[in-house]
């Protein structure tokens, strides 16, 4: 279950800013997430793009802690309940063409965090329009 709010406010031509934030509700054992982002988007004809800020984090749970046995010092314990939290600067861009087909493509990259390692993030999406007729 994760509910969420998105706005988005055109404040000077073509641009202006962006936010969401919501929660996920995770039925495993894994700990609950607050999902926070903000940032900027620009529109040009037919190509928009946008850059910002995207912290997904745990509400509770444990850190990683190094294990204590002697002669395993590069393992560490980790269990399912981390407090994992990311700290990410995100990007992406679309192309609208005139038929209405819009493509689209996202990257986000971490650059700090707690119990978390480094991920590079990308993808992209193509939306079809559909246009059903009596």
């Amino acid at each position: 279950i994760e509910p969420a709010i998105f706005a988005r406010k055109v404040i000077w031509p073509g641009g202006g800013i962006y936010g969401s934030a919501g929660y996920r509700h995770m039925v495993s054992y894994a700990p609950d997430s607050v999902l926070l982002s903000a940032g900027l988007f620009q529109r040009w004809r037919q190509f928009a793009i946008m850059a910002g800020y995207r912290q997904p984090q745990a509400i509770s749970g444990n850190d990683i802690v190094p294990n204590s046995t002697p002669g395993a010092e590069y393992n560490i314990v980790y269990n399912n309940r981390v407090k994992e939290m990311n700290y990410m600067a995100e990007c992406g861009g679309t192309y609208t063409f005139p038929s209405g087909i819009v493509l689209r493509f996202y990257m986000n990259s971490n650059f700090d965090g707690r119990n978390t390692g480094e991920k590079l993030t990308y993808g992209g999406a193509i939306t079809i329009p559909l246009q059903l007729r009596r």
